[in-house]
Formats: structure tokens, C-alpha cells, sequence
């Protein structure tokens, strides 16, 4: 049977009996221990990603703990008795494609179960509670812009006013371009609606302007000539 675990890590080294944490530096690892073939060996953890507080991380634990017991993607038995929510009469939403793609890969261990918990975390705090409930037939680029557009302005999970930044976005671009190009193999999608979404660029790196004291100070590191042939080393190339 397989056995999940939770582990707290303080992000700044504090040792849990010094009682100096508090709760911006303390994440909760969610994890899952590998089968071992001889039941013998040192014990192994897969793990599921960083979560801010404990609550979060065990639904999250107990959530992929479920669908490795089922080995297959869970539907919802509210909406359904016997037909797979995938295959009923109703369309699939966003939602379900999010959770059977999130259990294929977990499945047939197509990527590391961290990077799993990664997407799960992405999709959970993104996209779900903006397009899960819509049809995949439904869907369309410009309803996945608006959510891009939106997030960058006020995404934030924190509290904190401001938008997600461009990196974020750009990997629940990614994350959300996958699943939906499976929606195109399992569900006849025609197109996929993130293909022509565009994310926010990332920043160019811009270097700082050098000002007087660094000019000085560059000036007196940089190597002189007469110091190179003193020293038997090249003189610097213009």
C-alpha cells in the first residue's frame, strides 16, 4: 500500500525547536514513498512540491494518493454512476481534462512526481477557478488571453495587491498548451486554444548603468599594460 507523508522545512535554516519560525518562511513538502521490490530498503519519497501551509499540502497528499490507488483518473460519482465522466452524455469541461491528464501523467510516470505537484499547484490556483466549469468545446484563444492579461494584473494567491509574474505565467502557458494538446488526441479538440495565446514576455536583462565611483574603480582593476609584461601575461584586448 502506498504511504504519503507531509515534511516541514523552514526555508531559512531555523531549527523547529528554537520556535523562531513563523509562517512566511515555513513550507510543507507533501510526499509519497516509492514501492521498493523487496519491501527492505532504505526508504525513497517522491515529492509533490512546496505548499505554504499544511491544510493545502495534505489535500494535496491525499489527492494523489487517491489516484495512484485507482491508477486511473477519478471521476466525479456525484455526476455519474457508471459512465466515466469523459465518456458520458455531458461535454467534457477544463476541469476534466486537467484532472485525467494530471493522472496520466502520474500514471505512466511521464515526468517526476514533483513536477506533477508543480502543474497540479498551477492549474489549482489559475486556471480552475477562471475556465474550469467551461466546456473543452467551449474554449477559445481568446478567453485563455484574457486569463494571461488578468493574472498578470491581479494574480497574486498572497493577498498582496499585483499581478503574477512574467515567468509564472509563461509556465502555466505551457502546463495549459500540454493538456489541451491532449484534449486534441482524446477528445477530437479541432485546435488547441493556447496554441495562439500569448504569455508576457520576460524582462530583458538590462545592465546597470555605471556611475563615476565605478568607472574609477574599474579603471583601477583593469590590468595596465606594463603590469601584464611585468607579470608575464598578455596585455588586456581592447
Amino acid at each position: 500500500m502506498t504511504n504519503g507523508t507531509i515534511e516541514r522545512k523552514c526555508m531559512k535554516g531555523h531549527k523547529k525547536a528554537e520556535g523562531r519560525c513563523s509562517p512566511r518562511c515555513v513550507r510543507w513538502y507533501p510526499r509519497i514513498q516509492r514501492a521498493t521490490p523487496d519491501g527492505h530498503s532504505r526508504r525513497r519519497f517522491d515529492y509533490l512540491g512546496g505548499y505554504p501551509t499544511k491544510a493545502a499540502a495534505r489535500a494535496a497528499l491525499h489527492q494523489a494518493l487517491g489516484r495512484q490507488g485507482d491508477n486511473v483518473a477519478p471521476d466525479h460519482p456525484s455526476k455519474t454512476s457508471n459512465t466515466s465522466v469523459m465518456v458520458g452524455p455531458a461535454q467534457p469541461t477544463l476541469n476534466d481534462l486537467l484532472d485525467h491528464w494530471l493522472a496520466h501523467l502520474q500514471a505512466n510516470k511521464a515526468v517526476r512526481l514533483r513536477t506533477v505537484g508543480r502543474y497540479r499547484q498551477l492549474t489549482e490556483h489559475h486556471v480552475r477557478p477562471y475556465l474550469g466549469a467551461l466546456p473543452l468545446s467551449a474554449l477559445s484563444t481568446l478567453q485563455v488571453q484574457r486569463l494571461y492579461d488578468q493574472l498578470a494584473h491581479h494574480g497574486r494567491k498572497d493577498g498582496k495587491a499585483g499581478g503574477l509574474g512574467s515567468r509564472t505565467i509563461r509556465q502555466l502557458h505551457l502546463c495549459l498548451h500540454q493538456a489541451l494538446s491532449y484534449a486534441m488526441k482524446w477528445h477530437d479538440l479541432a485546435t488547441n486554444p493556447a496554441a495562439d495565446a500569448e504569455p508576457p514576455a520576460l524582462p530583458a536583462h538590462t545592465p546597470a548603468a555605471l556611475t563615476p565611483q565605478g568607472a574609477v574603480a574599474s579603471a583601477v582593476s583593469e590590468p595596465r599594460a606594463a603590469d601584464c609584461r611585468h607579470e608575464n601575461l598578455p596585455p588586456p584586448t581592447e
